[in-house]
């Protein structure tokens, strides 16, 4: 929208929340595997579906997206990474956790802090993916609670008006 809209008199800041800037290594895993061996892609299109939103959270495409869409100046960017152990992560994000773990250290089930990290990044969540979005999945999550102050506490740090907020 910023680099390629001309939006730029309409925004002053954006801030990214477990954003995989830098693509996923499970990205790659799935369209490898899945994709191409197991031509599981095949089968997803057959019912209709698109799968190449996987595709383009690949190490591969997450790069050449970054070389053609530059930060515009005057822009302030923020990002805000999620990571926590296995054992905080629902079961069905446990494979992309594991994998992620071992390729690009601390995630959240889904992005790496190495990934969601970009230009001023304020901070990490104790969170998985999912709970970065208020959805609980798994026990930790629901004993986290609501993670709306989270949020508050971002607006008051990218916004200079918001600090009674």
């Amino acid at each position: 929208m910023l680099s390629h809209l001309d939006m730029r008199q309409h925004i002053d800041a954006l801030v990214t929340i477990s954003t995989p800037h830098r693509g996923s290594p499970y990205a790659d895993w799935c369209s490898h595997n899945l994709g191409r061996r197991l031509r599981g892609f095949e089968i997803v299109r057959r019912f209709g579906l698109d799968a190449d939103g996987i595709m383009d959270l690949t190490l591969d495409r997450c790069s050449q997206f970054n070389e053609k869409t530059p930060d515009i100046p005057g822009v302030r960017y923020f990002s805000v990474s999620a990571a926590c152990p296995w054992r905080e992560v629902p079961a069905f994000g446990l494979p992309a956790w594991y994998l992620i773990n071992r390729l690009e250290g601390p995630n959240d089930g889904q992005v790496s802090v190495k990934s969601a990290s970009w230009a001023t990044h304020l901070t990490t969540w104790r969170a998985d993916h999912w709970r970065s979005i208020n959805q609980r999945y798994s026990l930790a999550a629901f004993r986290a609670g609501d993670i709306s102050p989270e949020y508050l506490s971002l607006i008051r740090a990218v916004v200079p008006d918001a600090k009674s907020a």
